[in-house]
């Protein structure tokens, strides 16, 4: 997943 799609998912937001 890409940083601004995952910045979108819960999942990557927290991992971010």
């Amino acid at each position: 997943m890409s940083c601004r799609e995952g910045f979108m998912s819960p999942q990557t937001e927290t991992k971010a």
